[in-house]
């Protein structure tokens, strides 16, 4: 690391550790300081002179410095919102690593609970004003008046997968609906023409829709009409499930393959299919998310891996240029998936 690069790592470590303190709260001796952080004593003073000149902390004669008031803005945070920790978590880490290279340090916050308690959770990030915002929202709360309060903060913004109702701002997605247009593509390329969707209650029901409509798009491309009889959807009706079920009892009414919404509700489909004992050695099944399930099903299958590290680096290349230039334009970019094929162990 160079020596500035240096430099601006430690005032970003500092002003974390100030945010953390109480005001009048004697900070630590220098020594104790610059061996915490491994930093010499000329560089750790020109730091806390900065700071003392910003006001934030006060050198007292015969008593040492202490915290003038609360830091509650950290001028290198980036506050990483997150309804789906588990499913983002290599985005998180991903996002994490590149932000620390540009010398910003990023505090996680879930994102959970019922809408009020997301109003307060996303007020209280605005509330840090910290250098800029990364959001992942609740899928099923996309109307919160707090997103308003962030389009009015200033604080720059970045948002994954979806944007907000009403809020036009910086977007950084993946091709949900595209990849099972390419897993329909893959099927019909194969062969197949009786080619069904699936979904259940394992299904995000705004991811549900979108990656219906891919299905629908990729039917379109391949010139061919969708079979109401062959698509269920997340909603559909327990009788309407088990007519689609008993369609696999027959090898002419059976279809060639299935798209399944997510690896879950496909194990689920593929696992009933089995325990009723019906011959699906024919049909050709796909999920979405590359989940570590998809090893363990008992059938190959095929499955689109969303690109969660590349969204993890992206999103702090997109969200540090806007920082660091306020008159950047609104940006938006989609990354591409990939199809991947398990085969049975």
């Amino acid at each position: 690391m160079s020596r500035n690069n240096l430099y601006l790592d430690l005032k970003g470590r500092l002003e974390k550790k100030l945010s953390s303190m109480q005001e009048n709260e004697l900070l630590p001796p220098e020594q104790n300081i610059a061996d915490e952080f491994g930093v010499s004593k000329p560089t750790l003073r020109r730091a806390l002179q900065e700071l003392a000149d910003a006001g934030l902390i006060r050198k007292i004669n015969g008593v040492g410095t202490v915290v003038v008031k609360p830091l509650k803005t950290i001028s290198r945070e980036l506050i990483f919102v997150c309804h789906d920790i588990v499913f983002f978590a290599e985005t998180l880490k991903q996002f994490g690593a590149a932000a620390a290279q540009s010398n910003y340090f990023i505090s996680i916050v879930p994102l959970a609970g019922d809408a009020q308690t997301q109003e307060r959770i996303l007020a209280s990030a605005v509330e840090r004003k910290p250098a800029g915002l990364v959001i992942y929202g609740d899928p099923d709360k996309q109307n919160l008046n707090a997103f308003k309060l962030i389009s009015k903060s200033g604080i720059a913004t970045l948002y994954l997968i979806r944007l907000p109702e009403k809020i036009e701002a910086n977007l950084l997605e993946f091709g949900n609906a595209d990849g099972i247009s390419e897993i329909v593509e893959n099927f019909y390329a194969d062969g197949s023409r009786k080619i069904a969707v699936y979904a259940d209650n394992r299904v995000n029901p705004v991811a549900a829709r979108e990656r219906e409509e891919g299905f629908m798009n990729g039917m379109k491309r391949c010139r061919l009409k969708a079979n109401p009889t062959l698509c269920i959807k997340r909603e559909s009706e327990a009788a309407e499930r088990e007519r689609f079920l008993k369609l696999f009892a027959d090898a002419e009414s059976s279809p060639d393959a299935v798209c399944c919404l997510n690896d879950l509700c496909a194990a689920h489909l593929i696992t009933e299919l089995l325990k009723r004992g019906y011959d699906i050695s024919k049909t050709r099944f796909s999920g979405f998310d590359n989940s570590p399930l998809c090893e363990f099903i008992a059938v190959p299958i095929i499955t689109v891996e969303p690109p969660m590290k590349e969204m993890g680096r992206t999103a702090a290349e997109m969200l540090i240029r806007q920082i660091e230039n306020p008159h950047f334009g609104i940006q938006k970019k989609k990354l591409h998936t990939r199809i991947i094929k398990h085969r049975t162990k």
